[in-house]
């Protein structure tokens, strides 16, 4: 009797485990997921990670479609904009303005733009980082009607260039 009872208890939970896991796939948060970790003001500064990070934001002036990157626009306008390819298309873009207010200037994050694969953009944040600088406030974006290419779309940004 406490072996079936036992029995029927395991089926009841696994059924219910079941359930609840379709049901949190249903719900699940889709969209853009923002990582600012790798571009931390340590790794910055780290003499190992100086090159590799050197490359990955070269990298992200090339993916860039709205922005030139040139001397006029970053040295003397302080202008810069960064780019991520998502999928199927679309992209990320992320807009920084020169800060000259310390020892070294910096460029500090101003704004992110979702690219459509059609060209059209749409404005996820105008103003992203925290109060401090440091950190961006969110670290998720969701889509209204989420393209399949945009689910769980992660992506690595630095917040501040140093």
């Amino acid at each position: 009797m406490k072996i079936i009872a036992a029995t029927l208890l395991c089926f009841t939970f696994q059924s219910i485990a079941s359930a609840q896991s379709a049901c949190e796939q249903s719900f699940a948060n889709k969209g853009l997921y923002l990582d600012s970790s790798e571009y931390s003001q340590e790794l910055q500064s780290s003499k190992e990670y100086l090159n590799l990070m050197t490359l990955n934001l070269l990298k992200m002036t090339s993916v860039s479609k709205s922005a030139a990157f040139n001397e006029k626009q970053v040295i003397e306008k302080g202008d810069l904009v960064l780019a991520q390819n998502l999928n199927d298309g679309w992209s990320v873009e992320f807009s920084y303005s020169a800060d000259h207010r310390g020892e070294a200037p910096v460029f500090r994050i101003k704004e992110i733009t979702l690219i459509k694969p059609n060209g059209e953009k749409e404005n996820l944040d105008k103003s992203p980082a925290t109060l401090q600088g440091q950190n961006l406030k969110k670290g998720f974006y969701s889509f209204k009607d989420v393209n399949s290419a945009l689910e769980n779309a992660q992506v690595n940004v630095p917040v501040v260039i140093y």
